[in-house]
């Protein structure tokens, strides 16, 4: 089983825009996790943790005392309780290796 908890603040439109964050969407899909497990038999969870002033919702006992000094580390990105990026979200290039998946986005040239 793979947990890939996102850490993000709520207003966090620059995250919210990227293209990584399409990518995650994309593998965030209830759907789209029923059939990588059917491919590649391995589960996977994602969850998007929006972050507070408080805390008092952060479980991560690792991502709570981080953000209890400096919220300008997020966003944070946990894989299976363990922190794997602060202050950006797992690149294409990440995701695709963690789950042995490619992925490309097609931009608008507008």
């Amino acid at each position: 089983m793979i947990n890939i908890i996102y850490y993000i603040k709520e207003n966090d439109l620059p995250v919210f825009r990227s293209n990584e964050f399409e990518a995650f969407k994309v593998i965030h899909d209830k759907e789209y996790q029923k059939n990588y497990k059917l491919l590649k038999e391995i589960e996977f969870e994602t969850i998007v943790q929006y972050v507070s002033e408080d805390n008092k919702n952060i479980k991560n006992k690792n991502v709570k005392v981080l953000l209890e000094c400096n919220l300008d580390l997020l966003p944070i990105v946990t894989i299976n309780e363990k922190i794997v990026c602060k202050k950006r979200i797992l690149s294409l290039e990440e995701l695709s290796e963690l789950l042995d998946i490619g992925f490309s986005i097609q931009e608008d040239n507008l």
